[in-house]
């Protein structure tokens, strides 16, 4: 049965993250949706984001109140976005319903910069310090490691900028990356020590 008033929503702008935000944790995705119609409509109306390498669509139906015409709503996922690789993507967030009468006016995507962190809960028993720093860095982790670790260093944009391969990890050790030879620019800030398990030999 067809309805007695044409339904038009669409995401218009993310609000977190922000267009060009690095992101290396879990972020939570927030958006505004916009009733473009000529009624109120809460009607079956689901709402995506999607990283543009990742493949991986996540989805939520909205709940809210009816939104008025002409009015928009701050949306907020449940589900937050980790960062599955390191690389400069999109971020894309759209609406879709069987009665919309308009795709042209779905969706909002911005840029974002991704540092993957792999071993992110890992990461928890790991201190860095100093953070920022234009000389060296230390690392220690609270328990021992068996397997061979892979530790880059990376700078603003995400680029590894230094890496040290250990057989294992003592915990509690105290150990160092020299940094003294790469330009200041990259230094001063300094936002991810990525740590990968290789396949080690216990």
């Amino acid at each position: 049965m067809k309805k007695a008033f044409p339904e038009d929503v669409g995401v218009t702008r993310i609000v977190t993250p922000l267009n060009n935000a690095l992101i290396n944790s879990p972020t939570q995705v927030k958006v505004y949706i916009k009733n473009f119609g000529p009624q109120p409509d809460n009607s079956f109306i689901n709402v995506h984001y999607k990283l543009g390498l990742s493949g991986n669509i996540t989805t939520q139906l909205y709940t809210g109140a009816p939104i008025l015409p002409g009015d928009s709503v701050l949306f907020t996922f449940t589900t937050l976005l980790v960062p599955p690789y390191t690389s400069l993507d999109r971020l894309c967030a759209w609406t879709s319903k069987s009665t919309d009468i308009s795709l042209l006016n779905d969706s909002a995507c911005i840029n974002v910069n991704l540092v993957g962190l792999p071993e992110y809960y890992f990461m928890q028993h790991l201190s860095v310090y100093p953070n920022p720093t234009n000389g060296a860095i230390n690392f220690r982790l609270d328990e021992n490691v068996n397997d061979a670790v892979s530790i880059e260093v990376r700078d603003i944009v995400g680029k590894a900028v230094a890496t040290l391969q250990l057989e294992n990890v003592i915990g509690g050790k105290e150990n160092q990356i020299d940094l003294s030879n790469i330009a200041p620019e990259c230094t001063r800030i300094l936002f991810a020590v990525v740590i990968n398990l290789e396949q080690g030999n216990s």
